[in-house]
């Protein structure tokens, strides 16, 4: 006779697969549809200054700008860089802006990161006058 030892193991697993996708999928979030202005003129990018970032190291967002400090953006190149950060698929909201004190011009990249739920799985095994009984607990991380 074959006992079913790893049932509730399996239940268990399987509970946190299904937690995983269905809390990812719904935390994480899309970019908002509606387009930002970018209506500004060609400016001179002399620093660039990232708001938002709590977890995120900002060398993440840094290496996705195809440009420099120093540089002069257009609305149509800082559009494309928005892009960029969006599809690193950790942000729900990116904008970018210029922010001019005279003479200088400050690139503000102002993010919002996602939050992510990690199903974690404690196993308990206690023994019980010869008998074996196994409690799962899954919390979520």
């Amino acid at each position: 006779m074959v006992k079913k030892t790893h049932s509730i193991f399996s239940v268990g697993i399987a509970a946190c697969a299904f937690l995983l996708v269905c809390f990812q999928s719904s935390v994480q979030g899309q970019p908002h549809t509606s387009k930002p202005e970018f209506n500004f003129p060609p400016f001179q990018v002399d620093s660039i200054a990232i708001v938002g970032n709590d977890i995120t190291e900002p060398e993440i967002i840094l290496t996705e700008l195809t440009f420099a400090k120093g540089e002069t953006v257009d609305s149509t190149k800082l559009r494309y860089n928005r892009e960029r950060i969006y599809s690193l698929g950790i942000f729900t909201n990116v904008k970018l802006y210029p922010k001019t004190t005279e003479p200088k011009s400050t690139l503000i990249i102002e993010v919002s990161e996602s939050w992510y739920i990690w199903p974690f799985l404690f196993w308990r095994s206690v023994t019980a006058i010869g008998r074996k009984r196994h409690t799962v607990l899954i919390c979520l991380l």
